[in-house]
Order: C-alpha cells, then structure tokens, then sequence
C-alpha cells in the first residue's frame, strides 16, 4: 500500500516563492501593456475629428504628467471594462504605465527587471504626475535605488524636496493655500457614550505645533513628577487642558490694554515661549529660494523664505 506524503514547510515556502515571482511578473507585464494599449490608441488627429459626427470634440485624455502622450477616450472604459475595473481604476493604471515608461525610467527598468515590484513603482508614480519633467528625473534618480526600502512617509519627503527645489512658485503657491487650512476645533461628545470627554483637532504653523507639542510634554513629564501614575496618553491631555487653564492669551490681552510700560512688556515676554527648530540649510538655499532645506524636529522639507518668517516672530530664535 503506497502513501502519498504530505505537504512539508520546506515545500510549502519553495511554492510560496515561485507564486510570488510569478505575481511579480505579472504585475510587471501588465503594466507593459497598459503602455502598449496607449500605445495603440492615440487620440484622433485634429483634421480628423473635425469631421466626426460629435463635432470633432476632443477624443483624448492626459492620464499623466507633462510630456507623456494622451490617450483616446474610448479606449480607456474598454481597457477597463475588459479587465473589470471601474474606468477610474483603469485611467489609473495606465497613467502609472505611461508616467513609468516617460518619466521614470530608471524606476520602469527596475520592474521590467524584477527588480522593484510593480505596485511599489506605481505608488511612486502617482504621487509626481503634478512635477515637471526635471523634478520628476530628480525623484527617478533619488528614489530608484532606494525604493522598497523607503516608506511613503519618505517617498512624499521626496517629492516635497523636488517641488521646492525645481517648483518653488509652485511650492510657494502650495505652502500659502496649506496656510490658509489653518484650523483649530472642539468637538463635544453630546451622544453620552464617552461622557465628560471631547475631541480636539487642529492644522498649525509647524512653529506652533511644535511648541505645542513641547508645552504638552514637559507638562506631561512635570505630572509624572509630581506622582500621577496615568499613561503618557493620559497625562498629555490632562496638560494640555492645564496650558489651557493658564491662559497665556489673557497675558497678551492685558499687557495690551495697559499700553507699552515695562510692567506690560514683562507680561507679554512671559506669554511667549521660546522655540528651538534645528534645521539645515545650504548656501543656495540662504541665497535663494530654489534649494529647500529640512527641519531637523521633524524631518520635513523647508524653504528659506519660511525660516525668515519663522525667524521675523516676536520672542522667535534661530541656530
């Protein structure tokens, strides 16, 4: 009587590998002709469409960034159609293919080699189609030899970096809108199931935040001094409701109204906290606003331009 052996770790991970490659290859090749199918259906010439019973409107779409060819409209729901996904999904991965091929090329190698798999180029891909073609050959040639192995969190450092180095018009026009979404709110539970409790979201200046931040934290370390066995989380919200009962915003209203004597002015220096924001920044970028630097605190691209206003505040410091 013969046995038939089962499955063993070993042959179960062997498998898993050879799937695995196969996926990747996959991926990759779908990819390829998600460009060879935009390859094929280029949008109908000008002195044709005019002829065209719909009144020669336009018949193709940009599904990339600038420099990539467009792709007749028509043939974007039927590419998607014919591997079920909807026409956004299907606009989507043709676009990545296109912004690969045009824009990234050494990225596109890597997957066509078997190098980087398909779904981590494409997230790399989506997130440049807004630069121009230098920028976008900044992050191909900064990201092709580290992708894999860096999060999103980085890939978008990244590509904030080539915006302010090669965009700074852009990037200014970007840092002003992201100014205006300044916010600061409180919401009230008012349903009972977390009595007593509300929630607090806001947008900040990076200054302020991280003097928020540091106010909540020494607060929260002064608490665990002083005994309070809460968790971190704990304490932290308990200090911040304690910088809130403090009111330093009362100081300034009050040295206001006494006018500019030296009793006011002690006032006005107590409600202002000193930050310290550690960052790097070349000689261009002093010179000018085209090369970014980086926020040490938070690792986060910076121009010039925003330290001196940072620098321009009152009870501000730089180092």
């Amino acid at each position: 009587m013969t046995t038939t052996a089962g499955p063993t770790p070993a042959g179960v991970l062997v498998r898993a590998r050879e799937l695995r490659s196969v996926a990747l290859a996959a991926e990759a090749a779908l990819l390829e002709q998600a460009a060879v199918w935009a390859d094929l259906h280029p949008p109908v010439e000008p002195w044709l469409a005019a002829g065209r019973s719909d009144g020669g409107r336009a018949t193709g779409i940009p599904l990339a960034g600038a420099g990539t060819p467009e792709v007749a409209v028509d043939a974007v729901a039927e590419w998607a159609a014919s591997l079920g996904l909807s026409t956004g999904s299907g606009e989507r991965l043709i676009g990545q293919a296109l912004e690969l091929r045009h824009r990234l090329p050494r990225l596109w190698a890597l997957v066509q080699d078997g190098g980087v798999p398909a779904w981590q180029a494409r997230q790399v891909a989506e997130r440049i189609m807004s630069l121009t073609a230098e920028a976008a050959g900044f992050v191909d040639a900064q990201v092709a030899g580290v992708v894999g192995r860096i999060g999103l969190t980085q890939l978008e450092r990244l590509v904030e970096t080539a915006l302010l180095r090669f965009m700074p018009a852009e990037a200014e026009e970007r840092r002003q809108q992201a100014a205006d979404s300044r916010c600061f709110r409180v919401e009230h539970d008012t349903t009972g199931a977390r009595q007593g409790i509300s929630t607090v979201f806001g947008r900040l200046d990076q200054l302020d935040a991280v003097a928020l931040d540091t106010a909540v934290g020494e607060g929260a370390t002064a608490l665990a001094r002083l005994g309070c066995t809460d968790s971190l989380d704990v304490r932290r919200s308990r200090a911040a409701g304690d910088l809130a009962r403090r009111q330093p915003a009362l100081d300034l209203l009050l040295a206001e109204a006494d006018g500019d004597t030296p009793a006011a002015r002690e006032g006005a220096a107590r409600a202002v906290e000193r930050v310290v924001l550690y960052v790097h920044l070349s000689a261009a970028a002093v010179a000018g606003p085209a090369e970014p630097g980086q926020v040490e605190n938070t690792g986060t691209p910076v121009t010039a331009d925003q330290v001196r206003e940072w620098c321009g505040r009152p009870g501000a410091g730089s180092r």
